[in-house]
């Protein structure tokens, strides 16, 4: 999502994925907003997260489903 939709964000936070939590942090308060933001709409948005993944595999990311 970083990567198509925010690349303002790109370098500006550290993820820290942890089971079923994602957390990142980041030196600018309005980043970890945007992405929370941006990851809610995600989140709600169905056919815009099947999107994503495909994108994701197709750039060789593997899921543990």
């Amino acid at each position: 999502m970083v990567m198509t939709d925010a690349s303002t964000l790109e370098g500006r936070y550290e993820p820290d994925p942890e089971g079923g939590a994602y957390v990142a942090t980041s030196r600018h308060r309005d980043v970890p907003d945007d992405l929370a933001g941006r990851l809610r709409t995600v989140a709600t948005d169905e056919g815009r997260l099947r999107e994503l993944v495909e994108l994701a595999k197709s750039h060789g990311v593997e899921f543990d489903d």
